[in-house]
This record gives C-alpha cells, sequence and structure tokens, in this order.
C-alpha cells in the first residue's frame, strides 16, 4: 500500500486499484482510438459516396454520348452502303433511242421464245412462251429454281433475255426508257417491309398524290 495526499487526509490505494485504472485509462484510450478511426472511415466513405455520385453523374451521360457516337458511326456506314449501291451503273444498258410507255398502260405481257441464264451459265428459261392478258392473274407453280422470279425480274427488264424477246403492250421492253417501265411494274416480294409508320403513310409511299378513296 502506497499513502497518496489528497487535501487533508491519506488515500491509501491498492495496487489492484492502481492496475484497474491503469486498464480502465489504456481502454478508454483505444475506444477513443477506435472512434477516430471509425470517424475517419466514415468521412472518406462520405467522400467516396461523393466521389462515386460526382462520378455517375458526369460518366452517365458520356456513356449516352458514346453510345449516341457508335450508332450515329454505325448509320454513317450502312448510309454509305446504301449510296455504293445507288451509285452502281445500271446491270442492263438503257438503249439511247428509248421511249416512254404510251399512256395509259394496258398490260398486255408476252414473252416470246426468252432464254435466260446467270453468270454461272446455268440455263434458268428455255424457249420461254408465254402471253398474260390485261388483268388476267397467273400463278407460275414450280420447284425452288425453277426460274418463276426471274420471268418477273425480266418482265422488269432487272435483267435482258439472253435469246428472244419480253414485250409489255406490244413494246419491247429493252427498247423503253428503264424509269418509265418500272414505273409500270409492281414487284411484289413475298416478305412485306413496313417502315415504323402508320400503315396510311406507308402506301402514300407508292403514291403520295393518292386519295382517300384509292388508299
Amino acid at each position: 500500500k502506497q499513502p497518496v495526499a489528497n487535501g487533508a487526509r491519506n488515500v491509501w490505494i491498492t495496487e489492484t486499484a492502481l492496475s484497474t485504472a491503469l486498464n480502465a485509462s489504456f481502454m478508454a484510450d483505444r475506444i477513443a482510438l477506435f472512434g477516430i478511426v471509425v470517424g475517419v472511415a466514415l468521412l472518406l466513405s462520405g467522400i467516396g459516396f461523393g466521389i462515386l455520385a460526382v462520378g455517375g453523374a458526369l460518366f452517365d451521360p458520356l456513356g449516352s454520348a458514346v453510345h449516341i457516337y457508335s450508332q450515329l458511326n454505325r448509320l454513317g456506314t450502312n448510309i454509305r452502303r446504301v449510296l455504293e449501291v445507288i451509285e452502281q451503273p445500271p446491270g442492263v444498258p438503257e438503249m439511247p433511242n428509248a421511249i416512254h410507255f404510251p399512256s395509259p398502260v394496258r398490260g398486255y405481257v408476252e414473252l416470246d421464245d426468252v432464254c435466260f441464264s446467270y453468270r454461272d451459265h446455268t440455263r434458268v428459261l428455255e424457249g420461254i412462251r408465254l402471253k398474260l392478258e390485261p388483268g388476267e392473274k397467273v400463278a407460275l407453280v414450280g420447284m425452288s429454281g425453277s426460274g418463276k422470279s426471274t420471268i418477273a425480274k425480266l418482265i422488269a427488264r432487272l435483267y435482258d433475255a439472253d435469246r428472244g424477246a419480253v414485250y409489255v403492250d406490244g413494246l419491247d421492253v429493252r427498247n423503253v426508257r428503264l424509269e418509265s417501265l418500272r414505273t409500270k411494274v409492281c414487284y411484289l416480294l413475298q416478305d412485306a417491309v413496313l417502315f415504323d409508320r402508320t400503315l396510311n403513310e406507308n402506301l402514300l409511299l407508292g403514291n403520295p398524290s393518292a386519295t382517300r378513296k384509292e388508299l
């Protein structure tokens, strides 16, 4: 035991009490240090969350801008490809003295001894003779590759026959201006393509001046 002066009286403190006091002081220091560490961590986490929030506010628009740029770049590539196709010369030449279709067009179609083969020289049509009256509906039936679509393409003069001739209203299609011929021929594909507009707007693409009754 050691006496400790405390004003007018002596206080006796045992070693156990001193040890307990020292331990309490040490624990208080550790708790205080832990509190400081936790406070700093919370402060840093708050700053981190703030940085993340600011970064999100900055990077989200940048990400959108990059996405838009990528889409525009892809669109530009597609437009260039379309223009390359448009600028290509026609696969069939237009005659210098080609004429316009007289109006109105009746729609009489005749294939006279038509023969045709594609670039690989595989004969698709051989000696075809066919007459279609105005307003007549004719179905061509055959296996795939037998030349059904080829006949329609020859009428629109997407190709020229190797031999024979194709007539529309008695005129050889090779002697008719391509623009005049193809505005009179409707080539309907099996898979219809519709634009992201109303049906009315899609129909007006074929004839912008069409009336409601005509549609």
